[in-house]
């Protein structure tokens, strides 16, 4: 979303600077479904919408998908973006290679990071604007099984993703971009926005068109899968003000 985010945390907050930022979320599916058949098209996407930040989910770490995706923009002529991936927690995680990640056109100057449970993480960064201002996002993906028992970890993911970004705040411009692998009415997204952020796609859209034009799963990659149907929204762009 390119759009003014307004949710007043820092009462003693001023503006001094007004700025643009556009900011994707994007899951690349690890390896799964032909990655290197896909990720061109990926980078096609990329350059044609120019974001100035992108949260990742599922980047597979060991097979350096975030370089290979920079080196992609390169050859399109496209200035690569400053990076920060880091690893699923646990032994699996590691095992496995995957994780997510934050990819930026101003440089990155702060990372944290919290180990949310078993397979799942949420990272942080702080990027330096050109204006001399200074920007937070973070990113994260939430565990992906159904019934009870996934809402409940999903909440808590969201609960420590809340905390990992409240013990960095110092009052900045913060996004929020993850697939939740949930709807805005679970507990976790009411999570999100009870701490401030605003749901950037709903606002901009409204509620009708977001309900008939904004899911995002279930998306199939496949060969001959021109026909999506998508009907649920998982992936979202969250953002809160520094201030009023």
């Amino acid at each position: 979303s390119s759009q003014e985010i307004s949710t007043a945390r820092c009462a003693s907050a001023k503006v001094t600077t007004t700025a643009t930022v556009k900011v994707m979320t994007i899951n690349l599916r690890n390896e799964s479904d032909q990655w290197e058949r896909r990720f061109p098209l990926i980078a096609d996407e990329i350059e044609r919408l120019d974001p100035d930040i992108i949260g990742l989910q599922e980047v597979q770490i060991s097979q350096d998908q975030a370089n290979v995706l920079n080196d992609l923009l390169q050859k399109r002529g496209h200035a690569k973006y400053h990076l920060f991936t880091h690893r699923k927690s646990g032994w699996r995680g590691w095992f496995r290679g995957e994780g997510i990640g934050i990819m930026s056109r101003w440089p990155i100057v702060k990372e944290d990071h919290e180990d949310t449970g078993e397979m799942r993480v949420s990272v942080h960064a702080r990027i330096k604007h050109p204006s001399g201002a200074f920007l937070d996002m973070a990113d994260t993906h939430l565990d992906h099984h159904g019934g009870a028992e996934g809402d409940a970890d999903r909440d808590d993911e969201a609960r420590q993703t809340v905390d990992l970004i409240t013990r960095n705040d110092d009052c900045r411009p913060t996004f929020l971009t993850g697939d939740m692998n949930a709807t805005e009415s679970s507990s976790a997204v009411k999570r999100f926005l009870s701490a401030g952020f605003v749901d950037s796609y709903k606002q901009v859209h409204g509620a009708a068109e977001t309900a008939a034009r904004g899911n995002t799963a279930m998306i199939k990659l496949a060969d001959g899968a021109f026909e999506q149907h998508p009907s649920r929204r998982i992936d979202f762009v969250l953002g809160q003000s520094a201030g009023p």
